[in-house]
């Protein structure tokens, strides 16, 4: 996490000027959830949620189905073959009663978190 702070902190170290959540919480708590909680090897494509995110909290309705593409994105390429024992694979092969999740759903828990 110390390199993921140092990387996101490279974008203002030389201005010296800083906006702390647009410039250093934002991307560092986004490539956190990608990099350390998801395991994954695109960042971007967190970052392009994130401002999704950004946008709905703004009132930007029209942001969702965006912001639903991209976690269908990410399921579809990041979701491993088998029980890694990682929070991808208990989306991957989690359960409700008994029964397997729904893409729907897995694109929510993805969403949530």
């Amino acid at each position: 996490m110390r390199g993921i702070a140092r990387a996101a902190m490279q974008s203002w170290l030389d201005s010296g000027r800083c906006e702390f959540v647009h410039d250093f919480a934002g991307p560092f708590v986004t490539d956190v959830l990608a990099r350390v909680v998801f395991d994954a090897d695109n960042p971007e494509l967190f970052r392009q949620a994130a401002i999704c995110n950004d946008r709905v909290s703004e009132g930007d309705v029209s942001a969702f189905p965006e912001f639903r593409a991209l976690m269908v994105e990410f399921l579809e390429k990041q979701m491993p073959a088998d029980d890694a024992g990682d929070i991808v694979s208990a989306v991957k092969n989690g359960t409700v009663q008994d029964r397997p999740l729904t893409e729907d759903e897995k694109v929510g828990v993805v969403q949530i978190l």
